[in-house]
């Protein structure tokens, strides 16, 4: 009797058919294994969570544990409030996660097998379930802030704390973290500035107002600060001087250390920058100075490299009434009364302006039309400024 034998063709095909089949059984044990896994985080979420509510009831006036960051049960969350149910963990050994930003309401998460956020949540007293979402930064993430940013942290995700106090740092939470900061403005106590022109480069301009400056580049410890027109003329002038009517300079303008430095921020009071700091501006590239005064138009010269408050005597230079120096140009005009050379700018020699130097027009600046017009003080209205740029 002849006995017939499996080809082999028949029997990879039935190999092939028992590897399918084993392939079934096995991804279904798999999915089995995580409904039983998911079945049992949803199970310690609803234990967890109960253990609170618990703790909060016999507590009533004893806020729950704070951390607005969110901890982990039964590593860096206090177990006072799960009691026995601290021990829970997720199947897979990691820690459930407890937040509270209030010490009232409260979330207690899992991950599922699936990726998504399992939670209670107190306020609505109900078990969530949402796909995760990324952490990013939100759009101030890289923005120079006058403060520390409140607002629009993260696009996504849950915002950590803000910490610092300029720079600011804190991440976005959620499937994945982003790390996100924010610079203090340029100008601002923190964070001092060269000069107005460094500000406005910055885009860190809030507009017309006083600025911390710190124009020797130090550890800023001698900062101070400075009125800047952030407006005029392209903006980013720095007042090194300024003279209001009715508040006559000393006799010693020309002090090297300066004049009335107290009212430096304040643009309708009398000062001047001392020598250093106006050499240092212009070091800084400030080599534009525009005179602006109460009766007449705003004049520009280039300033001289050197500021010396002792000078009372001045090369020839040319001043215009367009900052591109091509219109209106003359030749100014000098004499022993024309003050520190590199703050001196006149137009014509019946618009001389000057903030006078050594024995110049006694120590006082002019500020009509007519240079050395003393008299001209006890009228309030009239001022002079200087700026640099």
């Amino acid at each position: 009797m002849n006995k017939k034998a499996f080809t082999l063709i028949e029997l990879l095909v039935v190999i092939a058919i028992i590897g399918i089949l084993a392939g079934f059984i096995i991804a279904s044990m798999g999915g089995a294994q995580e409904a039983a896994s998911d079945a049992r985080r949803k199970a310690d979420i609803n234990q967890l969570s109960k253990a609170v509510m618990i703790y909060k009831t016999d507590h009533l006036d004893t806020p729950l544990l704070i951390d607005a960051d969110g901890c982990d049960i039964g590593s860096d969350c206090s177990s006072d409030i799960f009691g026995s149910a601290s021990v829970l963990r997720d199947p897979n050994g990691s820690y459930y996660s407890y937040e509270s930003a209030d010490g009232v309401n409260f979330t207690i998460t899992s991950r599922l097998s699936n990726t998504n956020e399992y939670y209670f949540d107190s306020p609505t007293g109900e078990y969530i379930e949402k796909s995760p979402v990324s952490g990013v930064c939100g759009h101030i993430d890289g923005d120079n802030l006058a403060s520390a940013p409140t607002t629009d942290l993260c696009i996504s995700g849950t915002p950590s704390s803000v910490s610092g106090t300029g720079p600011w740092t804190w991440i976005c939470s959620g499937s994945t973290v982003d790390s996100c900061s924010a610079n203090t403005l340029l100008g601002t106590v923190n964070n001092p500035a060269p000069s107005c022109k460094a500000i406005l480069d910055d885009e860190s301009s809030t507009g017309d107002k006083a600025y911390y400056l710190d124009t020797d580049g130090g550890d800023a410890s001698n900062k101070f600060q400075a009125y800047c027109d952030m407006v005029t003329d392209g903006g980013g002038w720095t007042l090194v001087a300024s003279a209001k009517g009715g508040s006559v300079p000393a006799s010693n303008w020309n002090g090297s250390v300066g004049v009335n430095l107290a009212n430096s921020s304040n643009p309708n009071t009398t000062f001047r920058l001392a020598d250093i700091t106006i050499n240092n501006l212009r070091r800084e590239g400030s080599a534009m100075v525009r005179m602006t005064k109460s009766i007449g138009v705003a004049v520009f010269s280039i300033a001289t490299n050197t500021f010396d408050s002792s000078v009372d005597s001045v090369p020839s230079n040319t001043a215009c009434t367009n900052i591109g120096l091509t219109e209106n140009c003359y030749t100014t005009y000098y004499d022993v009364n024309t003050g520190p050379y590199s703050l001196y700018i006149g137009w014509n020699d019946s618009r001389t302006g000057n903030i006078a130097g050594h024995n110049a027009c006694n120590g006082k600046p002019g500020v009509t039309n007519n240079r050395c017009d003393e008299w001209d003080w006890s009228t309030q209205p009239n001022w002079i400024k200087y700026w640099l740029r």
